[in-house]
């Protein structure tokens, strides 16, 4: 029991010995915060002082360089001013009366001024703006001297000008006159009063309390304010004003004897051969700014030691209930243990109190201990980790101490170490490797050790009689002024670089002769087609710009910056689909797209692309794409030459088929026509004579459309008389319109002064009539039908735009339009044809637009129409203009031939034997004595 007594003791000593180490502990800390937070806040207010201190040194230098910027105004304009008027020639003779004229009406424009004069070399003053009352000679004033000698602008000094009898400051500039040889003539001079400088730092708008002055080169005052006029021409000493003349450049703080603290600015306004000639001084105070600033900083230092003292109340509190208190219980339960022997047995008893508190802190210590040992194993294993993983790694690991130093390395290729390990050890990395490649250490290390950052850098070096490139990274350790220098041999991967980049080259060069670019892109996994998140790898910005006309940057930030050019519809949906099934199937994938670039140019580009699957289920797509535009156009343009040719072809060949056919169906109505007349003279019986007129009408109505067809293969018997087009529409209206439904309206736009046509008058009025009805049948619940006649001037562009076959020149429209179904698009290109008619079957034949489309093709004009589906049709007829004036429209009735009879003899010559006996037998019918004959044969 004396043993375990003993040791109980010592426990007891123990814990009364921990505690008044916390105690001495707390109030340590307590003051290695308290201390500190007073020091920074110490340093604080001298900080805020000292940048309100600058503060209004910043303001009175910001005056002072305002009112400067003024004055250098002022004596800017004064230079210019002087030298205009050196340069007049009233100036250049001083003595000449103009001069002073000259002057005078200066004056009254320069307000700043007072007076202006031009002295001449000798210092007599006879050019003056005001008038002179006696002969004055300034030939003694300084500043003239100057002028004329240094022959440069010059700036006096205080003085009492003779000529305005006023205070003033003058300016002098040299007058030359090449006439008179190099020496200046005279001076020009301007004066100006000391009121203006007064009143310029009036209205400066200091703050209360400033002070500022201007003196000249003696350091006599020229301006002061607050106004103070009894100074004002005084030297400044006079008047208690040592500051200006013995403060240096640049501002200073000093306390006046006023009392009152401020910041002095002293700027020199004009200087002349090192010497300020004119300077200004300017004072801010300070007290108020300081003064803000001391409270603020006596604010702050009361919150804070408010704040300690609360913390230090509430830290103690807590020091005591949760260290003291409970080490006190534990030293009261080991003193209670070693003097009273139950203390074992009752021990357990006790129910609460000091015991549990004792348990507490006992399993406390124990689970304290516990996490130790955790932490440690954790350690251990990470540490064994660690070096696992830095052997497993082929990089070099030097540990560094704050000055560079190798504390310890792994290497795990060392034949990447430029000297054996044991030379590096204790030994600042700069002092072993080369001293290019140390003094860049030495900057990355500094670097690290500001920023606290890892600092990254590649290197050349010669190790092992190879040329190397490392690349190094400078880590900081946390809570360590130690660095962990990683150095990695990357020579394989930058000759990989160089590699890729001389291939990149290479296809630039490639893509820029062959006007292309070359794009990789990545399409995540998941997608088949291209969208916002594909990820471009590559793309050369030549050919993006040179192509799409947009920059590399904004294609490889989105992709679809390039698709989104490609126009909206069924195309660009088939070329979507078409990369997704080459992305499903990772077949190549070619097409020839168009694009319109922000320019608005409209182009093709021909694209190639080769999808290939990476290992996380994206796809990589490579995409060569050239630019078409002009082979594409040129292949466009020669499709629509062939369609051109063609569709001319198909016309020829069924004009030349059509008249063949025409002429000898005219041939057989003609054969028909004249054996039904001939058999009706000689019938006597009604009904037989009806029935022979049937025959006849029909085969007139034959002839008509044989008529059609030659007008379509242009071979039909026109006379061409000249007519106004604005007649024939007034006349056929009138007896057309009566023809029409009471549904349709029909209004005429004619234009005044249309040309005259030269065309065949019942084939023109037979086109017209034609439209009329096409337009009635399109309009069946009724509708608008206008007929239009203008002028136009038809040139090679307008030709080439629409492929007519026209001559450029005049031409007259003839336009015909309904509000009718419309013509679809499909059959607008056949609607000229013969026989092809959009009408019901059995409500046309076919032949009228083909007879107009003749008819105005042999007149040497053309026919075009334009429709819209559900808004109409307008046909526009074409006829050259003629200079020939259109007469009064003939009558255009039938009227009986004049067929003389009597006894005559006819040679009738026709190569038909059915016409020759028709022909025959009506003339000898006549009366006449015919000779037929097949052909006529010239007698030699």
């Amino acid at each position: 029991m004396a043993v375990t007594g003993t040791t109980q003791q010592r426990l007891s000593d123990s814990l009364s010995a921990v505690i008044e180490k916390l105690r001495t502990r707390f109030a340590i800390i307590a003051l290695l915060i308290v201390v500190p937070l007073s020091l920074a806040m110490l340093w604080m207010a001298v900080e805020e002082r000292r940048e309100t201190l600058n503060g209004q040194i910043e303001i009175a230098q910001s005056l002072a360089e305002n009112l400067v910027e003024a004055q250098q105004d002022l004596l800017t304009h004064t230079r210019t001013l002087l030298m205009q008027i050196a340069l007049s020639p009233a100036a250049r003779a001083p003595s000449s009366p103009d001069c002073s004229a000259y002057l005078a009406a200066l004056l009254p424009l320069e307000p700043r001024y007072v007076n202006f004069g031009v002295p001449r070399s000798d210092g007599t003053l006879l050019c003056n703006a005001l008038p002179l009352s006696r002969a004055v000679n300034v030939a003694d004033r300084p500043y003239i001297r100057r002028a004329l000698e240094a022959q440069e602008f010059s700036v006096g000094t205080f003085q009492l000008d003779r000529a305005v009898q006023k205070v003033t400051v003058n300016f002098a500039y040299p007058v030359y006159d090449e006439t008179q040889g190099a020496a200046p003539v005279g001076a020009a001079v301007a004066v100006v009063s000391l009121d203006w400088w007064s009143d310029a730092l009036a209205a400066a708008d200091l703050p209360e309390g400033s002070i500022a002055y201007i003196v000249d080169s003696d350091y006599i005052l020229l301006a002061h304010f607050p106004p103070r006029p009894g100074l004002i021409g005084t030297e400044k000493r006079e008047g208690g004003l040592d500051r200006p003349g013995d403060l240096p450049e640049g501002a200073r703080a000093r306390r006046d004897p006023d009392g009152a603290r401020r910041v002095y600015d002293k700027r020199a306004l004009f200087s002349a051969g090192g010497v300020d000639m004119v300077s200004m001084t300017i004072g801010i105070p300070i007290d108020a700014a300081l003064s803000a600033a001391n409270t603020r900083n006596l604010n702050r230092f009361a919150l804070l030691v408010l704040g300690l003292l609360g913390s230090w109340v509430f830290a103690s509190l807590q020091f005591r209930r949760l260290i003291l208190q409970p080490l006190s219980v534990a030293q009261a339960e080991l003193e209670s243990i070693g003097t009273d022997p139950r203390a074992d047995q009752n021990h357990p008893e006790r129910p609460d109190g000091d015991a549990s508190d004792m348990v507490r802190f006992t399993e406390g210590v124990r689970e304290i201990w516990h996490r130790g040992q955790i932490a440690e194993d954790a350690e251990r294993r990470t540490s064994r980790q660690m070096s696992a993983l830095l052997s497993a790694l082929p990089d070099l690991f030097f540990h560094l101490d704050r000055e560079g130093r190798v504390i310890d390395f792994k290497s795990g290729n060392k034949g990447d170490l430029l000297k054996p390990p044991e030379c590096f050890l204790g030994k600042r990395i700069s002092s072993v490797i080369p001293e290019t490649t140390g003094e860049e250490f030495e900057h990355r290390l500094q670097v690290a050790q500001d920023s606290q950052t890892i600092s990254t850098w590649d290197y050349q070096m010669e190790v092992g009689g190879a040329e190397k490139v490392f690349e190094a990274r400078i880590c900081p350790v946390v809570d360590a002024d130690e660095f962990l220098l990683v150095i990695r041999d990357i020579s394989f991967r930058k000759r990989e670089e160089r590699k890729r980049q001389a291939a990149e080259g290479q296809l630039r060069e490639v893509l820029r002769n062959i006007d292309g670019a070359a794009i990789t892109y990545t399409i995540p996994a998941g997608q088949d087609a291209p969208g916002p998140d594909d990820t471009v790898r590559f793309l050369n910005k030549e050919g993006c710009f040179r192509i799409w006309g947009i920059d590399a940057e904004v294609a490889e930030a989105d992709i679809m910056a390039l698709w989104n050019q490609m126009p909206e519809g069924a195309e660009r949906d088939e070329v979507i689909r078409s990369i997704s099934a080459a992305t499903r199937d990772l077949h190549p994938w070619h097409a020839i797209l168009p694009f319109v670039t922000p320019q608005g140019q409209r182009i093709w580009v021909e694209e190639r692309g080769l999808p290939k699957r990476q290992e996380d289920g994206s796809t990589q797509f490579f995409c060569l794409a050239v630019n078409v535009t002009e082979q594409v156009e040129k292949e466009r343009e020669l499709e629509h030459q062939k369609e051109v040719n063609n569709r001319v072809q198909k016309q020829q060949s069924l004009g030349q088929l059509t008249g063949g056919i025409a002429h000898d169906f005219n041939n057989l109505l003609a054969v028909i026509m004249g054996n039904l007349e001939l058999l009706r003279d000689d019938l006597a019986d009604p009904e037989q004579i009806d029935m022979v007129d049937a025959g006849i009408n029909a085969t007139k109505r034959g002839a008509d459309l044989t008529r059609s067809m030659l007008a379509f293969a242009k071979e039909a018997r026109l006379e061409p008389q000249p007519i106004n087009l604005n007649t024939l529409v007034s006349e056929t209206r009138k007896w057309a319109g009566r023809t029409l439904p009471e549904t349709i309206e029909i209004e005429t736009s004619l234009s005044a002064g249309l040309w005259t046509i030269e065309a065949d008058p019942a084939s023109t009025e037979s086109a017209l009539l034609n439209l009329i009805l096409n337009a009635r049948d399109a309009m069946p619940e009724g509708g608008k039908l206008t007929i239009e006649t203008a002028n136009i001037r038809i040139d090679e562009p307008y030709i080439d735009a629409r492929d007519v076959e026209l001559s450029p020149g005049r031409y007259t429209i003839l336009a015909v339009s309904d509000t009718g179904h419309g013509i679809a698009a499909e059959k607008l290109s056949h609607i000229f044809e013969p026989f092809f008619t959009t009408k019901a079957p059995g409500a046309g034949s076919g032949l009228g637009l083909a007879m107009i489309q003749g008819f105005i093709e042999q007149s040497g004009g053309t026919a075009q129409v334009y429709s819209e589906p559900g808004h109409g049709t307008t046909f526009k007829l074409y006829f050259p203009a003629t200079c020939r004036d259109a007469g009064e429209v003939a009558s255009r009735q039938p009227t009986e031939p004049d067929v003389p009879h009597g006894d005559f003899n006819i040679l009738l010559v026709e190569d038909e034997d059915d016409v020759r006996r028709v022909l025959a037998s009506l003339l000898e019918k006549a009366g006449y004595r015919v000779t037929p004959a097949m052909r006529m044969t010239a007698k030699p």
